[in-house]
């Protein structure tokens, strides 16, 4: 009975990794997080995009790998549906609409 109260001073003393990794041991947790991931991930090609609007140089893309990429995401969406994986479905669409900016992108320039 001696730690009755003091249950959250306890876990301050744990190592902030360790409270952070077993907040991880949920799978609703991590469905949560990959949700995030999901829509923050596939907005890292903004940067390539932006760059390209504002200089309007697609020297070094490569048209073949942008097209490759495009054409792979289609069988993750599908996947995603399959499985009912909206992080896999959402992540995978919002991939596909930054590349196939990309590609036009490149085309036009």
């Amino acid at each position: 009975m001696r730690n009755v109260g003091l249950h959250h001073a306890a876990k301050m003393r744990e190592p902030f990794i360790k409270r952070f990794l077993d907040s991880f041991k949920s799978i609703k947790t991590i469905d949560h997080w990959m949700v995030v991931i999901a829509i923050i991930y596939p907005l890292s090609v903004l940067p390539q995009i932006i760059k390209i609007f504002i200089t309007s140089n697609v020297e070094s893309i490569s048209l073949l790998s942008v097209c490759l990429k495009s054409f792979f995401a289609l069988p993750w969406i599908y996947y995603g549906f399959l499985h009912k994986s909206k992080p896999v479905i959402f992540a995978n669409c919002l991939w596909f609409v930054g590349y196939i900016v990309l590609l036009v992108q490149v085309l036009m320039y």
